[in-house]
């Protein structure tokens, strides 16, 4: 959706308010998760990786690393049936994911779902963008509370 000179002013404050908002609430977890991830295998907190976005520039996306820091070597050792199509590759039981990891990547949807997610923003782009995080701070919120009860990941 292209958006108008005013609207993408408007949309731009959005993204940088709500992007402060967000840092300042995940602040407190942020640091005990860098920790919980260095000192399981005294790698970086940190991923870093390259991504297409906007007219096919590019940029660097950081991230919790999740995985072990030799992950893309082992993938190459995975059985050829479980490797997966590049970007799209995702497994429930990855060997190559830490036990952090393990914990970050139950709080967060599943990878059908976020692939759905994904398409539905990019198709629904507009100034009404926090809507659409609010639900998926609540989706995230409310499935990580029902793992901590015990539950399933549904």
């Amino acid at each position: 959706m292209a958006l108008t000179g005013p609207q993408r002013t408007i949309k731009r404050g959005i993204d940088i308010v709500g992007a402060l908002v967000g840092l300042v609430v995940s602040s407190p977890i942020l640091p005990v998760a860098c920790l919980a991830i260095r000192r399981h295998d005294h790698g970086p907190a940190l991923f870093r990786q390259e991504r297409v976005g906007l007219h096919g520039d590019t940029f660097v996306m950081v991230k919790l690393r999740t995985m072990r820091t030799d992950a893309e070597a082992l993938r190459a050792v995975l059985p050829l049936g479980e490797r997966g199509d590049g970007a799209r590759f995702k497994r429930a039981d990855d060997p190559r994911v830490t036990r952090p990891g393990r914990l970050l990547r139950a709080t967060s949807e599943r990878f059908e779902d976020l692939e759905r997610h994904d398409l539905f923003y990019i198709e629904n782009w507009s100034v009404l963008d926090p809507a659409l995080l609010s639900r998926t701070v609540g989706g995230v919120l409310g499935r990580a509370w029902r793992l901590s009860r015990g539950g399933g990941d549904r």
